[in-house]
This record gives structure tokens, sequence and C-alpha cells, in this order.
């Protein structure tokens, strides 16, 4: 016999009996309760969620509840110049061919963190017309179920939506989405969505005020809504080709889109990109039908807005709810803001009562010193609303430019006369238009703050930060010098109040 063969027959001897088959880890996992799987997926990644749906049926069935909840897309950033349109067309053919994974979105955020680097002033945010064709006609369902959706929707303006289905815009897309979204909890949308029509503003005031029941969601657990506060982002070039901050109307801009979104039945919070001078008389006017929701609404945040100071004066007072309401409304002047402000005294004080934090954020349009005396205007006989905020018994956070609360050159006040007996935060602003003000000294708010922390810092024993933004300009190139900073952080140290110098970037300049 070949010596091979023997080996082959004593190794074959020494070989272990095979034994029970091995249990694999999937089958002991399978046999967890529902509520511990849902436990577990809570924790991990949406990525990793994916991947463990992807591994049996079982685990699919747990691990969709969690997958849907969130959606979580860039709409335009680092990653790509484009909207996910192709991912918003597979989630539409998933909920055309299971509505019920619609029930269970609860989180929409689709939005961009990153600036772009070129001005985007009256570009669209869209991929090219033949990207969109040539992902609809992979699939074909979808575009003729949206169009099943618009009609039996009764959309106003039909050939409008119809055309924006045909075409594949983006953003008409996403809104049509999230109008199936039952158990919709919170949504961010990108300032572009404000901009290029307002689908998601037309579709949800025709959602709250014409829609035929059961086509579109009710969205009575929608609580919490971004609606374009990302606008500081957009960026235009000035006359002398510097990129600034986006000023003036919106060409694209719907200004119907707004008011739907006061009538959600569970809104809480809202904040908002508005460019709508008549928001007022508008939901008057669609009150008429329906009761609005701004007796409900707690947080009121508008950035870089228009919108009109009787509007202002018409909506507060019907917030009887409110707790924090933020005004980045835009001015052309300095003046323009005073006189804004002086006002809006009436609807400021009818939430006097339940306002706990109050932030007055103007943005202007570029100045030069060419401009700047045109800009600053006559002023003298301007009553400013001087103590107004003293009587807000339960504000806790204040910030405002320093014009507002204190006045300048010889109208101006002390800084103990403004403020309310509960105040724990305080910031000012010396914006740059402020320094072209007749009669007013450059670094006016470092001297009262001074004298302030000085004399009259005992009758507020909650403050616990100041903070003032100083702004770099033509007119105050060196706002304030070392030896005064050092002696406000002393003087606020002693009173355990902490005091922060910044520069308008948000940057310490200590």
């Amino acid at each position: 016999m070949k010596l091979s063969t023997l080996l082959k027959r004593k190794q074959r001897s020494h070989r272990p009996e095979p034994g029970p088959p091995l249990r694999t880890n999937i089958s002991i996992l399978s046999r967890l309760p529902l509520e511990c799987w849902l436990k577990v997926l809570e924790f991990l990644p949406q990525r990793d969620v994916s991947t463990v749906s992807r591994q049996c049926k079982e685990l699919h069935a747990s691990a969709e509840p969690i997958l849907y909840r969130s959606i979580d897309w860039e709409w335009c950033g680092s990653s790509s110049s484009e909207p996910p349109f192709l991912s918003i067309v597979k989630l539409l053919r998933t909920v055309h061919e299971r509505p019920e994974i619609a029930a269970l979105v609860q989180n929409v955020s689709f939005v961009s963190y990153t600036r772009p680097q070129e001005p985007v002033y009256n570009q669209r945010a869209h991929i090219e017309s033949t990207k969109c064709q040539k992902i609809l006609r992979d699939y074909p369902t979808v575009r003729n179920f949206l169009l099943s959706i618009v009609r039996l929707a009764n959309f106003p303006h039909q050939r409008e939506w119809k055309g924006a289905v045909k075409e594949g815009n983006p953003h008409a897309y996403a809104a049509i989405l999230i109008s199936q979204m039952s158990c919709l909890r919170t949504l961010k949308l990108d300032c572009s969505f404000v901009w290029d029509h307002g689908w998601p503003g037309l579709m949800i005031t025709h959602a709250m005020l014409g829609s035929p029941p059961g086509v579109l969601s009710d969205f009575s657990r929608l609580t919490y809504v971004d609606y374009g506060n990302n606008c500081s982002r957009l960026r235009q070039k000035n006359a002398r080709g510097v990129n600034v901050p986006l000023f003036g109307g919106l060409e694209g801009c719907d200004r119907s889109q707004y008011v739907g979104w006061f009538f959600l039945p569970a809104l809480r919070y809202f904040a908002m990109w508005a460019q709508s001078p008549s928001l007022a008389q508008d939901i008057a006017s669609a009150m008429n039908a329906q009761p609005s929701n701004l007796a409900r609404l707690r947080q009121w945040s508008l950035n870089q807005s228009i919108i009109s100071v009787q509007d202002i004066n018409r909506l507060l007072p019907q917030m009887k709810s409110l707790e924090y309401l933020r005004l980045g409304l835009q001015y052309v002047t300095c003046l323009g803001q005073l006189q804004c402000v002086a006002a809006m005294e009436p609807g400021l004080r009818s939430v006097s009562g339940t306002l706990t934090k109050f932030i007055l954020g103007p943005h202007y349009a570029a100045i030069t010193s060419q401009t700047a005396p045109a800009c600053a205007g006559s002023q003298e006989g301007l009553k400013l609303p001087h103590g107004l905020f003293k009587s807000f018994e339960k504000l806790r956070t204040l910030r405002l430019p320093t014009t507002m609360l204190l006045g300048w050159g010889a109208n101006q006040r002390k800084l103990s006369g403004a403020l309310p007996a509960g105040i724990k935060e305080l910031v000012l602003r010396d914006c740059y238009l402020e320094t072209a003000i007749p009669h007013r000294k450059p670094n006016e708010a470092i001297h009262v703050l001074a004298n302030f922390l000085l004399y009259d810092v005992h009758q507020y024993p909650h403050l616990r930060s100041i903070t003032v933004f100083m702004d770099r300009t033509p007119f105050n190139m060196d706002p304030v010098s070392k030896m005064e900073r050092e002696e406000l952080r002393q003087l606020g140290g002693q009173r355990h109040i902490y005091v922060y110098l910044m520069q308008n970037t948000g940057q310490s300049i200590d």
C-alpha cells in the first residue's frame, strides 16, 4: 500500500465526529422581542440601521420604523451641488407601493449646511432638466403618482403644479412627498424652497385651507418648522464686487406661501424667512374660513425678513403663549431700524407677560463712507421706547442694538433704566451703521457698560453675562483698547458677571 494512502486514512481516523449544527447569531438574535430590537437600533447610526435591515426579513421588520423615522438629506452642499432628486424619487416610489411607509416618517430635513463659494442671487438650486428626465424615465410610475395627487387634492394653479411635476422640479417633488407624511413632527427646509416658487408653503396652505379630506396630510403632529431660516448663507455682489448678505425682495418668491403655516394645529416653533409685506392681512383673510394657531405658538423667529411693522403689531397680540421672539428684519438704513422699533412698541407690549427671550437682529444694505451721511438722515425728535422692556417680568435674555436700548448723544439714557429686573443674559451690538449717527461718539456702549458695572449692577441680582458685539469699520477701526477690555473684565469678575467683547464675526477680540 502506498504511503500517501496510509496517511490519508490516518488523517480521516483522527477527524472529530460531526456534532449538532451550530446556532447562528442571527437565529439567536431573532428570538429577541421587537421592543428590544427597537431599543438597540435607536442607538445605531442611520447607515448601520440600513445595513441591519438588509440581513433578513425579521431584522428588516424591526429596523424599518427606525430607518424611516428621520430623513436628513443635504440639499446642496459640499458633497454635491445638486438636490437629492434621485433619493426623493426612490422614496416616492416606495410610498406609492407601500403607503404605510409615509406614516413612519417623523422628522425631515432638506437643508444646505455649507455656504456656496459664489453668489447665488437670482439662481435656482436645481439640477439640469435633462438629468431629471433621465431619472424619471427609470421610474415611470412616480410621475403618474404625483400627477394623481395633484388632481385628487384639487391644487389651485393646476397647470403650474403639473408642469413642475412633468419637468422634474426637485422642490415640487419634495413638497408632494412631504404632503403624504401624516405623522410628521419636525420639518426643516432650505432657503431655496422659499425663492423657488415656495412649493412647500403653497402645499401647506392648500392642505390647511382647501384640500379634500384624505388626500393630503392634516399635519396634526407637526410642532417644529424651519422654513428657509438658513437664508444668511445667501450672498450677492455689491457695487464694489464684494459678496454681502442678500438684501431685498426675491423675484421667484410667491408671497402666498406663508399663510398656511400659521394654521398648523400643533405648531409651537416656527422659524421663517419671510418676504411678505402683507402677511397679517393674508392671515386675517384666511381666518374667515378657519381659526389660526397663533394663540398656541411659543417661538417665532424671523431671519433677514421683509415684513411690515403693521403686520408685527397685528400678529403679536394674537400670540398669547409666545415665549421666544426673534425679529431679524431688513432695513435700508439705521434710521429705518429706529423708526421701525419705535413703531412696533404696541406689539411688543402685548407679549410682555409671556416673553422670556427677545432678539432684534437688524440686517442692513451695504454701506460705504460715501453713502453713510445719506443713511444717517435727520433723527432729531425721534423718540425711542426707552424702558420698554422694564415691564417684561419674565424676560431673561435680551439681545438688540445699543441705539434701541440706550439712545445716543445728549439723549442717551442709563442702562439700568432699560432692563427688566429678572434679566440673566444681555447682548448688545454696536452695529456699523450706528457710527454714522450724528452726535454719537464711538464706543458709547462701552462707557455706558462700565458705569453700569460700577454703580447700578446690584439692581439685577440674576444677571450672569454681558456680551457686546463690536464692528471694525472705516468709522471705528479700533473699537476697544486693551486697557478698557481688561477693566471691563475685572469689573465683571468682581460682581460675578462674565463680560465678553466680540467682533461681528462672533470671534472674541480679547
